[in-house]
Parts: C-alpha cells; structure tokens; sequence
C-alpha cells in the first residue's frame, strides 16, 4: 500500500539542509567580520596613542633643546647658581634666579611630583645640600666623580664657586598617553678659553 501526497507537498531534502548550511555560512562570515572590525578598532587606538605618545616627547625634546640653550648662554660661572634647587644662592638675590624647575607648555607633570613641573635641571649635589657642587658624589648620570675644578684631585670640597666643567643633566618627566614618561639630556658644559 502506497501513501499518495498531494503534489506540492514534498519538502525536498536537499534544500533544507542546503537552507542550514547558507545560515551557518552566513553566521561564520558575520563572525569574522566582527573580529576583523575589532581588530582594525585596536589598530586605530593603537595608532591614535603612539601619535599622541610621539607628539609628548616632541614637545619635551623641544623644551630640554631650549632649557639647555638658555643654561649654556648663561655666564659660565653663574650656571651653577642660577638654575640648582636653592634660592639662597642666586646670584641677583635670594629667589632672583629661574631654579631648577621649569614648565613644559603641552604636558602634566607626573602625579608624584612634588612642585608640579615636569622639566628639572639637575647637577651633582646631595638631597639635603643643594648648594654644594659635588665631585666626589659617586652618580652615574653625571659621570661622577669627575674633577670639576682642573685640579688634578677629586675632592669632598664645595666647587659651586670653582669650576672648569659642569655636569648637567635636563628631564622631563610627564603624565602622559601611555602614562608617566621620562625625557633627558645628560652634558657636561666646560669653560673653554
């Protein structure tokens, strides 16, 4: 005995696991485009930060290139003097000189720091003397000890007021797209006849 279907009524197997397959297809390259869109996202973040990040130590190279031209146009003997941490010693009077701070037009000083500069010029003297110029102080960064008079010795003794060669160190330190960054330029300034 013979079911018989009224015509029209088949569903042919084929089409319907074709239909399955077109929805999975489809669902997979929805996918994949999702994960290709998201990853073009994080390109462009990634771009948009290391512009930003670049633009920042332009701006604090640029600020260390004029610190350092403005230090060594000083008078030789006054550099020292005019830009350590100590009002004391100015050479116009007490709190006459720029100091050792300056500001960056363009960037925020890290959030640690104390006087809210991100620029700071630095020489080698301890902490807690900021007047006494150093050549025993034992600091990488200034390639001490170094005979700062032209003596021929490396002492303990004050050479604020005596020397031939100055070590200097410009940084800039900022809080920034990819959080806080450092720029510096280390010299050493001498006294040429």
């Amino acid at each position: 005995m013979k079911i018989h279907q009224p015509a029209g009524t088949e569903v042919p197997r084929r089409r319907t696991v074709r239909a399955g397959f077109a929805l999975l297809e489809l669902m997979f390259a929805l996918a994949v485009m999702i994960i290709g869109m998201l990853g073009f996202a994080q390109v462009l973040v990634i771009s948009a930060a290391s512009a930003t990040s670049a633009r920042e130590e332009a701006i604090a190279a640029e600020a260390v290139r004029q610190v350092l031209t403005t230090v060594q146009s000083a008078g030789f003997v006054q550099i020292f003097g005019l830009y350590n941490g100590a009002a004391s010693d100015d050479p116009g009077g007490v709190g006459t000189a720029p100091g050792k701070d300056f500001a960056v037009p363009g960037l925020n000083a890290a959030a640690n720091d104390a006087d809210g500069l991100p620029g700071e010029i630095l020489f080698p003297v301890q902490v807690n003397a900021p007047t006494v110029l150093r050549e025993d102080l034992v600091d990488p960064r200034f390639g001490t000890p170094r005979d700062l008079d032209g003596d021929g010795l490396i002492d303990a003794a004050n050479h604020a007021t005596n020397y031939t060669l100055i070590p200097v160190v410009v940084r800039v330190r900022w809080r920034g797209a990819r959080g806080v960054s450092t720029y510096q330029v280390k010299t050493m300034i001498a006294n040429l006849p």
